[in-house]
């Protein structure tokens, strides 16, 4: 239902966000940075770069894909790039290929295009401060894919530091459930749904 009320907020151009109880590990950003990180990781296994290159954050088309595979782009110049990207992984850390990953590929100017734009920037810095605050324990690029991938798989959003964060409620209508809501004050209330 809050996702109905948003995008009918945002078609008719009302700027809005939601709260969820929802885990930053469930949504899309998280299965895309999943497979660019496994990209990095595996670097000379071409299937994974390639589905690293589909994902919205690099924004490789499947013609692009062609262009390289038919010399017109430089295979070796992407696979440098991404080659790059795990020893700097080894070398210093995660979030410090992270920062890298993000300014190679001009990762923030790309989801500035999309229409939810917020939202999917704040999914990716919260994921990567998850992340990064987790490689503490998981000193190795592969126990840090393993645990990236359990929480993907189990992650209910009950844990507080994994429930995504709103975006922005600068001037915007907040969509939150009547459970997120207790405690909380609105100076103007609208129940969509009441009758359900």
């Amino acid at each position: 239902e809050g996702n109905v009320i948003h995008q009918a907020l945002s078609n008719a151009g009302i700027p809005s966000v939601r709260q969820s109880m929802q885990s930053v590990f469930r949504s899309e950003e998280a299965m895309e940075l999943e497979r660019v990180l496994v990209g990095i990781a595996f670097y000379s296994k071409e299937a994974y770069v390639r589905a690293a290159l589909l994902t919205n954050f690099v924004g490789m088309r499947l013609s692009d894909l062609v262009r390289l595979d038919s010399g017109i782009e430089s295979w070796d110049e992407v696979l440098s790039k991404f080659y790059s990207l795990h020893e700097c992984w080894l070398n210093s850390g995660f979030m410090q290929m992270f920062q890298n990953f993000l300014s190679t590929f001009n990762v923030q100017q790309r989801l500035a295009k999309f229409t939810d734009s917020d939202r999917r920037l704040t999914n990716l810095m919260h994921l990567s401060e998850c992340i990064q605050a987790k490689s503490v324990n998981h000193s190795s690029i592969s126990e840090t894919l393993n645990w990236i991938s359990t929480e993907r798989i189990r992650s209910s959003g009950l844990e507080d530091d994994s429930l995504e964060r709103l975006e922005s409620d600068e001037n915007r209508i907040q969509i939150v459930t009547i459970h997120a809501s207790k405690g909380l004050q609105y100076p103007i209330v609208f129940v969509p749904f009441a009758w359900d």
